[in-house]
């Protein structure tokens, strides 16, 4: 019992701890959204990436480059669920085309040709103009740049691995073309509870 009483912080300090962890401004929610990913908790990170998003339309920016990080980490799979989760998001519409691209490369890096194939025998038309738009003043190049040093061989390995693939390509078999789940928003403040209680567990 006194053990028990000990670690039981005094109402208003736990009041603060609350306070202290959860995300204040963009920049928190995407560092809580990426800590979740860490932890496989893909729904509540999802969650914190899509306040961020809202309050600030080039945190999809953001997130993209977060996509990359796993699978360069070797992450693939859970990089892949990120692009398709970020590709229905109206703040990553400008950069659609650069996701389906780099859907593309997390599937080739992971030996996964056939799930490539899907995605790109159906946004072939919006992902081939990106290889001739890489040039230096290209608004493409700073988001593609690192996507492509993976595979730098990138359009040699999609015309011979992925060509007999192609014609055979089924839309069920391309994740971009299956409903995304959809996610309820809850308040900020009910999220920002969550999140500060996930800590609080953590620390403890």
């Amino acid at each position: 019992p006194i053990a028990a009483r000990q670690v039981q912080p005094h109402p208003a300090r736990r009041e603060r701890l609350e306070s202290e962890a959860a995300p204040k401004d963009v920049r928190g929610h995407l560092h809580l959204g990426q800590k979740r990913l860490d932890w496989g908790e893909v729904d509540a990170a999802w969650e914190q990436f899509v306040f961020a998003m809202a309050r600030d339309p080039h945190c999809a920016d953001r997130v993209f480059a977060h996509a990359l990080a796993l699978v360069e980490a070797g992450r693939s799979d859970l990089a892949e669920e990120v692009l398709v989760r970020l590709d229905g998001q109206p703040a990553a519409a400008r950069l659609r085309p650069a996701i389906r691209l780099a859907y593309v490369v997390a599937a080739l890096d992971s030996g996964q040709p056939e799930k490539a194939a899907a995605v790109y025998g159906r946004s072939r038309a919006d992902i081939d103009p990106l290889f001739g738009s890489l040039a230096d003043d290209s608004p493409w190049r700073a988001p593609l740049a690192p996507w492509l040093e993976i595979l730098p061989d990138l359009r040699r390995r999609i015309e011979s691995e992925l060509g007999p693939s192609l014609a055979a390509a089924e839309s069920s078999a391309d994740p971009f073309e299956r409903p995304a789940a959809v996610h309820k928003m809850q308040s900020p403040e009910r999220s920002d509870q969550h999140a500060a209680v996930m800590d609080l567990l953590d620390k403890a």
